[in-house]
């Protein structure tokens, strides 16, 4: 079984503009959060500390993931789940929901810490479908994602009403990494 994931140049751009993105915000602070592949806690704890978090919760399918998140959470009112998707958790019940999902082109059996699937994307998707309904309305999402993807990932969640577009990009040597700002759009 793989190690879970270390948090990398990834995960701090997706703590820090989700962190930055909260800035303004006047539930700063009072805000819950969940986390999907979550690896070993970092962004949910990065972000409980930075005052973003009130209450929080993550999941990740790999047991000895959630056991590192519950022991970096330990002391906060957060905790890690053992979970493949959002579906554990009731409608509506974040205002936060994040995610850096593994996004490289590859079999998971490969290694599942870093294969998003045959295009790189399926498990992204797989975690905005699962996600979409956990967020109440007026809800903000963050996917951290290759660049290639984005605009396929952009039209599945205009399809589940939540819209947005890159608040963060990241290039590195061999790849440009963004972060997507969805908010769901309230009913009326």
């Amino acid at each position: 079984m793989p190690q879970p994931y270390r948090p990398s140049d990834d995960s701090a751009l997706l703590l820090d503009c989700v962190r930055r993105s909260m800035e303004m915000e006047e539930d700063r602070g009072g805000m819950r959060g969940l986390e999907l592949g979550c690896g070993t806690g970092f962004v949910t704890r990065g972000l409980f500390d930075a005052g973003v978090l009130r209450i929080a919760a993550c999941g990740d399918v790999s047991v000895e993931a959630a056991e590192e998140a519950r022991d970096r959470l330990r002391g906060a009112p957060l905790d890690a789940v053992i979970c493949d998707a959002a579906g554990a958790f009731r409608d509506s019940a974040f205002d936060l929901v994040y995610f850096n999902p593994p996004y490289l082109p590859c079999d998971y059996e490969e290694d599942s810490t870093v294969c998003g699937g045959r295009n790189g994307i399926e498990l992204a998707l797989s975690f905005l479908e699962s996600s979409r309904g956990s967020l109440r309305p007026g809800g903000r999402m963050y996917a951290l994602m290759e660049s290639d993807c984005a605009g396929e990932f952009l039209e599945n969640a205009e399809r589940l009403g939540l819209t947005g577009g890159v608040r963060c990009r990241l290039r590195l040597f061999f790849e440009e990494l963004v972060v997507l700002e969805l908010e769901l759009r309230r009913a009326r």
